[in-house]
């Protein structure tokens, strides 16, 4: 074997690569950028048009339809929404995965240009932005000063948002509530030519409240790909030199710091995955007995794990969820390999061969073996790799990192692991044991206890071999019925974690002032303080929306569980009348794409809005009437009363008034219009002219407006009343017009409480095939319903290309399509004690659990490799079948059982081990500690069984067996 015989003609060698690939893995693993999960360059395009003062449904015809049709034209457009309001047309186009983001923006203005002479001359110039549906702040921060708000919003906006913005790996700084300075003048309708000078602030369309007290709020976002942890560490330090020198009585308050959370669920996972190697090699002493051989596999562990972040830092991954809890759950996995190698190598020594020979011949003759089920890991996670969608950018970052690091566990078994056993290797004593005292007597009995195991298990092959369909009806039987219990476990998409966090998102009146937006924000605030349980509350007030953060106790600190007291606040925001909401306390472990807080949402479109709006009201009261639902909602508000002045044509073309000239003039005189900058003290402030706000509060204020019309006799121009060419008409509009896929687009959503969002959305699917979907309205899943439907096609493809090439990479290792058929029976019993593990742990179907089958689907072939692999050794060297079967069981049960409880109990810190993140890591342990356990149980006796009838098989009806000698590696 080549590696083996360089390692040991060449130790020195060895010594310097390892070393190398320790000292270089510790330098990548400090560079490498902590979050939460992995950070996907989602491509999604942003096209923001304005037009001042045009109603919602006129910018949909002239604005939105037809940057909607030159956008949709692009080549890997995957969803395109927009939201129309007053004034204003949002699109937002996305983009499939593999779309360079640069090339989507770049494309999107290209197209935006070409239609720039088809938009409406009034309109703005149109912003196409990269849009960041991954962008979180990573700190929120409340500044409150009792004396009062201009100040406050100049210290905000002038100070503490410009130091905050220099901050290394600080991306944008969102500001909220404050009131910008701006130089006013007023303009009085009954004497236009009197101005009136004054110092004012901007009209506010926010407002920030912070412990009922009115606050600017603060949002910081970092950069793409900039440290989290680093970058909240270094904003907290700047915020306390700012505090320093900020004037008397402004106070800057955390409210939220997601860094913290990301920093203990990192190091919760950090120390369970050093728990797990440290039980791990405990394993292998025990059933070594041997310091030099334990501490010689041992060593595997730490070079397998430092010389992944090489890759890792290669790769560009981060020190997150996904890729830490790989290398937990693979700790058992990098040992493996080189409890295989050195347990081989002491079976050549017992032999009577020197610890050279040893080494040499016991590395080749399991070499081919350990490559194959090394190789079937791999093989798992290749279809992964080909897979589109953000989920499997997730999952090839798990994939892809347990990958590196067994492949680097192989280099190190087949390289480190025979050049030191051929050295320092000692197996004297009985069973190899060196170890003296109450420990090596401990361990001495224990290794006599499982003697009488290997006897136990010999002769319960043997009965198996004789009746060999019993044992296949009772597996079926086992497998039927894991299968028939799938469903009791319920699916979800990402487990929930208490974090002491509670988020409301709520929806308000059509029409109302951002004052009265306040006052309602202040009764929610009251409700939601009346919870001994709060610390405080910060929310951010539009006119329409209210979004509130509530912070509690810690689930250490109290007793009842977070969601009884969402439950009791739910109960007190529903008396508040005009209020429709949605809270959540029960938070997802990690944001992924654009998923949403609720549970539930789809979108219902269609060309008819009368009947989309039937039709949604009907599916909402269908599904308030399900159980479990919560907080159904729909997107679509009915608009509040508006007079609209609409231009007549012939009174105006009489008078020679331009309509559009009519409409210019109310838009300045109503909204303002910005004529220069003043500056003082260093500092520039818009100037704004517009009437007076007593002036723009009722209808009467049209009366003395005028806009210039002509006088054709004369030739001169003319000041017209407004009222003379206008008709007031009064009507209910949208506030604002929501859009999916080209069509009008009402959004249902609600959240699930006491059943699986899984079971939830079948009890909707047959709501809806209760009532009916009329001609012209679709639904579409959208947030965390769309990610569960893509993650169950995407892990079912995943499982079935993965087990294909499985079988592919065993038909190349034993030079046969019939023997692999045999190992690939113990992947469906890994299914059997992945669902007991769901049960015992009471854990969901979520996409963690999911990947931890997928992981599993890798492991549970290798204990079938190392039993066929030696049957047919033996076969091709003289012995029955019978006997290959027997002495492969007797010689192999030893490292199938050594490799499978190391790799079980070193999970068993992910499932005990509390704290953030708990919810994330336990799924995936317990999907893989219950298939290891059934497998393992079933193949010694399965695999065996079905291998005598493949063989029959082969020999009745195709060639017979051969003694090709066993490839090399």
């Amino acid at each position: 074997m080549f590696l083996a015989d360089l390692s040991l003609k060449r130790p020195t060698f060895t010594i310097v690569i390892i070393i190398a690939l320790m000292v270089t893995g510790a330098a990548s693993f400090i560079g490498l950028p902590i979050n939460d999960l992995t950070e996907v360059d989602m491509p999604v395009v942003s096209v923001v048009v304005v037009q001042p003062g045009v109603a919602p449904d006129q910018i949909e015809t002239k604005v939105t339809r037809k940057v909607e049709d030159t956008v949709g034209q692009i080549s890997g457009v995957d969803e395109i929404t927009s939201t129309v309001r007053d004034s204003v047309s949002v699109t937002v186009v996305q983009f499939i995965l593999e779309k360079p983001a640069a090339e989507a923006v770049q494309e999107v203005k290209d197209k935006m240009g070409a239609i720039r002479g088809e938009l409406p001359q009034d309109i703005q110039e149109p912003v196409v932005a990269a849009y960041d549906m991954t962008a979180q702040p990573i700190v929120s921060l409340a500044v409150t000063d009792p004396a009062g708000d201009k100040k406050l919003s100049e210290v905000v906006n002038n100070t503490i948002s410009v130091r905050l913005s220099t901050v290394k790996g600080v991306g944008s700084v969102h500001v909220y509530g404050e009131q910008e300075r701006e130089i006013q003048i007023l303009l009085d309708k009954q004497k236009m030519n009197a101005l009136r000078v004054t110092a004012g602030s901007k009209e506010m369309d926010s407002i920030s409240l912070y412990n009922g007290r009115k606050a600017v709020g603060i949002d910081v976002v970092k950069q793409s790909g900039a440290n989290t942890v680093e970058v909240a560490e270094a904003i907290k330090q700047e915020i306390e030199t700012i505090q320093k020198n900020l004037p008397p009585g402004i106070t800057i308050d955390i409210v939220k710091d997601n860094s913290m959370m990301i920093h203990e669920q990192v190091t919760n996972v950090e120390k369970t995955l050093i728990e797990g190697c440290i039980i791990a090699v405990l394993v292998i002493f025990l059933f070594l007995g041997n310091g030099a051989s334990t501490v010689i596999t041992s060593l595997a562990l730490p070079t397998s794990i430092v010389a992944t972040f090489i890759i890792m830092k290669l790769m560009g991954f981060t020190l997150n969820l996904i890729t830490l809890v790989a290398l937990a759950l693979s700790i058992g996995l990098l040992i493996d390999d080189a409890i295989v190698v050195i347990e081989n190598i002491v079976r050549h020594m017992k032999m009577g061969k020197s610890p050279f020979q040893a080494a040499q011949e016991g590395t080749t003759e399991i070499g081919l073996a350990v490559l194959a089920t090394t190789l079937t890991i791999v093989a798992v996670f290749l279809p992964v790799a080909m897979m589109n969608g953000i989920l499997a950018s997730y999952l090839r970052e798990f994939g892809l990192t347990v990958a590196f690091s067994v492949l680097i566990s192989l280099f190190v078994s087949f390289t480190l692991v025979p050049m030191l056993a051929s050295g320092y290797l000692n197996v004297g004593g009985e069973h190899g044991i060196t170890i003296k005292g109450r420990i090596g007597k401990f361990i001495l009995w224990f290794n006599r206890l499982f003697k009488k195991l290997g006897e136990k298990y010999a002769g319960l092959l043997k009965w198996s071999l004789k009746h060999r369909l019993s044992v296949v009806f009772i597996a079926s039987v086992l497998l039927i019925l894991s299968v028939v219990t799938l469903p009791s476990l319920g699916m979800s998409f990402l487990p929930t974690e208490d974090k002491g966090e509670i988020n409301i998102q709520a929806s308000l009146d059509s029409g109302l002032s951002l004052e009265k937006a306040g006052a309602m924000a202040g009764e929610m605030e009251a409700a939601v303080k009346a919870f001994p349980q709060v610390l405080y509350t910060y929310a951010t007030v539009e006119a329409d929306q209210v979004s509130m953060y509530v912070k509690v106790n810690g689930s250490d600190q109290r007793e009842e569980p977070i969601e009884e007291i969402v439950a009791g606040m739910r109960s007190s925001l529903q008396k508040i009348p005009g209020l429709s909401f949605s809270i959540t306390g029960n938070s997802s472990i990690a944001t992924i794409g654009s998923v949403g807080h609720e549970d539930f949402a789809y979108h219902i479109t269609g060309h008819d809005f009368k009947a989309l709006q039937q039709y949604a009201q009907k599916l909402k009261a269908a599904v308030q009437d399900l159980p479990g639902a919560a907080d159904v909602n729909l997107s679509y508000k009915t608009g509040s009363p508006e007079a609209q002045l609409q231009v007549d044509r012939d009174k105006a073309e009489d008078l020679g008034v331009n309509p559009a000239m009519a409409g210019s003039t109310l838009r300045i005189l109503y909204n303002g219009v910005t004529v220069g900058q003043y500056e003082e003290n260093g500092e520039r402030y818009d100037v704004t002219v517009k009437l007076k706000p007593e002036d723009r509060q009722s209808l009467s204020s049209f009366n003395g407006i005028y806009v210039p019309g002509s006088n054709t006799e004369y030739d001169n121009t003319i000041l017209v009343p407004l009222t003379q060419v206008t008709d007031q008409v009064f009507m209910t509009s949208a506030a604002t017009i929501n859009r999916f896929d080209k069509e009008r687009e009402i959004q249902i959503s609600a959240n699930v409480v006491g059943i699986t969002p899984g079971d939830f959305d079948k009890a909707f699917q047959q709501a809806v095939k209760d009532i009916g979907l009329p001609e012209g309205i679709s639904l579409t899943a959208t947030g965390i319903n769309s990610l569960m439907t893509e993650v169950t096609d995407g892990i079912v493809i995943a499982l079935i290309l993965g087990a294909l090439f499985i079988f592919l990479i065993l038909a190349a290792q034993f030079e046969s399509f019939v023997d692999p058929l045999s190992i690939m029976f113990s992947l469906p019993l890994a299914i059997i004690g992945a669902v007991l593990g769901l049960l015992a742990g009471h854990k969901e179907l979520s996409f963690v659990a999911m990947i931890g089958i997928v992981l599993l689907m890798g492991l549970v072939t290798k204990n079938a490799i190392l039993l066929i692999d030696f049957t047919r050794q033996r076969r091709q060297e003289g012995a029955t079948r019978q006997e290959a079967i027997l002495d492969a069981a007797a010689i192999r049960l030893r490292p199938i059982l050594m490799t499978t409880l190391a790799m079980i109990f070193s999970m068993i810190p992910i499932i005990v081990e509390g704290g953030a993140g708990a919810s994330f890591r336990s799924p995936m342990a317990y999907a893989v500690i219950g298939g290891l356990i059934t497998s393992t149980l079933l193949t010694l006796v399965v695999v065996p069984v079905m291998y005598t009838f493949l063989d029959d098989a082969r020999n009745r009806f195709g060639r017979k067996h051969t003694t090709t000698n066993s490839l090399s590696v």
